[in-house]
């Protein structure tokens, strides 16, 4: 009898830490980013802030402080993730520095890791066919035949610089390939692509989340189908994924339209981000 009890005692133990390591998954990772207040600062090169200044009007108008933050994540990035160049392009440090002041915007106020997934960005000089990925296949995604802008693929985003570039250089238009991208690898992080980054709020967080996105993305879908316009790219009705990534750009790119028409939404992204981009201008 006392046997029994004590297996069933180690049975009970073994299931809340089973219950806790599942938890930690989702939590944990948004609790590290405390730590990195005693990472130690590295002296920033001096080109690096007239490149964003000339290429990333949007990220050059942070303040001082946030401005320093954003640059020692950029050297993070950089140190961390491996840029190779490919179809013809010779990957430099200003192409660098340009892909790591957008993808680090996205996450200057984010608690966690920095992209923990990304091992590696691949540089196109223009745009490149879509290669068929387990992400894709696990999420029934429709291949894309035509040249594409950017991709998100496990461990990997491949972006072209001719469109990293010209989205850039329009902090107030709806696109931005390099947040639509991270946006994705964002996503990911809990090992999934169904449009819920990790959130630090608990269970509620996710409930709230997915009610915000099944609302937006039916509005969506409603407009598209009645062919009115809305502040979200239409690509957004292919899945959830998606509309993370077209309303991470809308977020940044165009906040006052996303705030009229989807202000649960906007509200949403505002929590997560710790940003208010309507503040920038």
């Amino acid at each position: 009898m006392e046997r029994i009890d004590a297996l069933a005692v180690l049975v009970s133990a073994a299931a809340v830490l089973v219950a806790a390591a599942f938890g930690a998954r989702w939590l944990l990772p948004r609790l590290l980013r405390a730590g990195s207040s005693t990472t130690p600062r590295v002296a920033i090169p001096a080109s690096w802030w007239p490149w964003i200044e000339q290429r990333v009007p949007q990220v050059a108008a942070l303040e001082p402080p946030d401005r320093d933050v954003l640059l020692q994540l950029v050297a993070r990035f950089i140190r961390e993730k491996r840029f190779e160049g490919t179809g013809g392009a010779a990957v430099t440090d200003e192409m660098k520095v340009v892909i790591a002041a957008q993808a680090c915007f996205l996450t200057l106020k984010v608690a966690g890791p920095l992209y923990p997934r990304v091992t590696a960005v691949v540089v196109y000089p223009t745009g490149f066919v879509a290669r068929e990925t387990e992400m894709g296949r696990t999420m029934s995604l429709p291949r894309y035949h035509g040249p594409l802008a950017g991709e998100a693929m496990q461990g990997v985003v491949a972006l072209d610089w001719e469109a990293v570039l010209r989205d850039a250089a329009e902090p107030r238009a709806a696109r931005n390939v390099v947040f639509h991208e991270f946006a994705h690898q964002l996503d990911f992080e809990d090992g999934r692509a169904g449009g819920v980054p990790v959130l630090a709020g608990g269970d509620g967080s996710y409930q709230r989340w997915g009610e915000i996105m099944r609302a937006a993305l039916d509005h969506l879908e409603q407009r598209v189908n009645d062919g009115v316009p809305s502040a979200l790219d239409p690509y957004g009705t292919t899945n959830r994924a998606e509309l993370f990534a077209v309303a991470t750009e809308a977020f940044f790119g165009r906040p006052d339209e996303l705030r009229d028409e989807y202000p649960a939404l906007f509200e949403a992204l505002r929590q997560f981000y710790g940003q208010d981009p309507r503040r920038l201008d």
